[in-house]
């Protein structure tokens, strides 16, 4: 039976279906789309859709669904989002985080991941019934929040059945042609997880693993937003923030990037410095 294979990153989301036939392993191609959803009046987009509607008035764009799962309202990472939206955080009647804005739609996380994974089986032109699927996720998940992930996938008619760490998963991928005893680092957008891994010709161990939910990719593009330039109101807070994550990308090979961009109150230019990147690693 075929199965799906997916990647449920912080900043992007990949899937394949993977299958067998006379031992040899296929895949098809890989699809690709932001981790993202927004929250409109009636209505959440997810992927690409939501970051073209980012700076619409009364639309929110949440980042990084994966790592609010699981949060209390008062949690430090909680309060940076709902600080940026103009949002109050609370719980839901199940339990799940809510979040609220007097010009904001409210925002049911679940909802948004459920969002994100229609667009995935829709993609993928799966068949409506329940695909068996592995899951790679961080080595900091705990199991409640794999539980939210398992509840949301089979909204999505998508059937986990098994989560698999990153790390554990880049291992795998190094025994194929490799042997010996490794140190894996998985530096995400929302995390960064390091194991030893000791691989022969028949087992792979795993030694030790620490891993660590900050200072990820998605911290570093909100700190670069928060020195970039003073702007007032969520919707100018939401186009800095996008500016800066492309902005990051260009650094590896700049000293300083800078951009001119339009806000609700005009064209502004940002500029970001490579040492202020520097400054956010360390």
């Amino acid at each position: 039976m075929p199965l799906l294979a997916l990647d449920f990153g912080t900043s992007r989301t990949r899937a394949t279906i993977v299958s067998v036939d006379d031992g040899r392993v296929q895949a098809s191609p890989v699809l690709d789309t932001p981790t993202v959803a927004l929250f409109g009046d009636n209505h959440i987009a997810a992927g690409e859709v939501a970051l073209m509607t980012a700076g619409v008035a009364g639309h929110v764009v949440v980042h990084g669904l994966k790592r609010l799962i699981g949060r209390e309202p008062d949690d430090p990472l909680v309060q940076r989002i709902c600080a940026w939206h103009d949002l109050e955080a609370t719980l839901d009647h199940e339990g799940g985080l809510l979040l609220r804005g007097s010009e904001a739609p409210d925002i049911q996380l679940n909802d948004g991941l459920r969002t994100v994974f229609e667009q995935i089986n829709e993609m993928l032109l799966l068949e409506p019934e329940a695909h068996p699927t592995v899951v790679s996720v961080p080595d900091w998940y705990d199991q409640a929040q794999r539980d939210v992930i398992e509840h949301a996938l089979a909204d999505a008619d998508i059937e986990v059945v098994q989560f698999i760490e990153d790390t554990t998963a880049l291992a795998l991928w190094v025994s194929r042609t490799r042997s010996g005893t490794f140190a894996i680092v998985d530096a995400g957008a929302g995390g960064v997880s390091a194991s030893i891994v000791s691989i022969d010709k028949r087992s792979i161990a795993i030694k030790s693993t620490a891993s660590t939910s900050i200072q990820g990719g998605e911290d570093l593009d909100a700190g670069l937003a928060d020195g970039a330039i003073e702007t007032h109101g969520a919707v100018g807070r939401q186009l800095v923030r996008h500016a800066c994550e492309s902005m990051k990308r260009e650094l590896q090979s700049k000293e300083s990037v800078a951009r001119r961009i339009r806000l609700p109150g005009g064209r502004e230019t940002i500029e970001i410095e490579n040492w202020q990147l520097d400054l956010l690693l360390t």
